[in-house]
């Protein structure tokens, strides 16, 4: 069996998250029939996060989910169920634009941000009392506290530690691991030793996309018009329910094997790919391949398929 993977966007892991601003820019434009389309502008400091809530849907809007509109030309962005991250790349400084949608099957609607990285040292600001860090599902995070808050270097107490994870403070670096396979918002709280009033760290993990697995198909069968062939396949996802994966078939030879030989049956993650072929059709090879989705990432698997009896076969 042979098995692909598409590959994902490579990104480096969030920073702090010190200044998000949110600023509508304007209402609806004049976007297509069925379609809304709403501008914001974000401001976020160099290697830092923009963590961002969503807006909310229409309210006859049924059954809508989210999805990526056009991605960010400069960073990376991230969205779970009920937030979106946007990371700025390493170093970067300039505007960028990407967009999320929200679907339906009566409108889909879509929120756009015009983004402003800037240098947050060139902006004064005032020691906080809540920041935020974020983090990706499974990825230990740090930030230098001294660096981050423009102070120097001073010793840190932690008050209260997150529900969530674990938190590690060497010094000025602050570094926390979430559980493993969990993704959400916990806090703590910390302060300078040389400070009375205390810092409320929100630390948000995203959740990332595991891919489906596609698994125990065999790599080579023999089918005919009066003996079709039956091959049982697994698929499995941590993240995606069933009904939700779209399983696509596809024959490398039509002629040969044609579309409407193939079928599946099955559920719940245990399949049985059907192969069967006209019984008037010709002798041959042909390669079937099952495609799997989740809607973010794709798997396929592979099997050679003898397709009646001939000489040579």
């Amino acid at each position: 069996m042979s098995t692909s993977r598409t590959p994902l966007r490579p990104l480096h892991v969030l920073a702090l998250a010190l200044v998000a601003q949110l600023t509508p820019a304007c209402g609806p434009s004049d976007a297509a029939p069925g379609q809304t389309e709403m501008a914001t502008v974000l401001r976020v400091g160099r290697d830092s996060a923009a963590i961002f809530d969503f807006v909310a849907p229409a309210p006859d809007m049924v059954s809508p989910w989210r999805s990526v509109g056009e991605s960010p030309s400069h960073g990376a962005l991230f969205l779970s169920s009920t937030r979106g991250a946007y990371f700025p790349d390493r170093s970067y400084l300039g505007q960028d634009r990407f967009s999320y949608r929200i679907n339906s099957a009566q409108e889909i609607r879509t929120v756009s941000f015009n983004v402003e990285v800037f240098d947050p040292e060139t902006v004064a600001t005032p020691f906080p009392q809540h920041a935020s860090i974020a983090s990706l599902e499974d990825v230990t995070v740090s930030v230098d506290l001294a660096e981050a808050f423009h102070g120097s270097a001073t010793a840190w107490q932690i008050m209260v530690d997150p529900e969530h994870g674990a938190v590690r403070l060497h010094g000025d670096v602050l570094s926390y691991s979430p559980p493993a396979e969990w993704s959400g918002i916990t806090a703590l709280a910390l302060r300078r030793t040389d400070r009375e009033e205390a810092l409320v760290l929100e630390l948000i993990v995203m959740a990332v996309e595991d891919p489906p697995v596609l698994a125990a198909l065999p790599e080579t069968a023999h089918a005919t018009g009066a003996v079709p062939a039956h091959l049982p396949f697994v698929i499995d996802d941590v993240d995606t329910s069933f009904d939700q994966l779209s399983i696509g078939l596809r024959s490398s030879d039509p002629a040969v094997l044609p579309q409407s030989a193939l079928s599946l049956s099955g559920a719940a993650g245990q399949y049985e790919l059907v192969i069967a072929p006209p019984s008037d059709g010709p002798a041959g090879y042909a390669t079937v391949t099952i495609t799997v989705s989740d809607g973010a990432t794709r798997v396929e698997a592979s099997t050679r398929i003898q397709v009646g009896d001939g000489p040579g076969y």
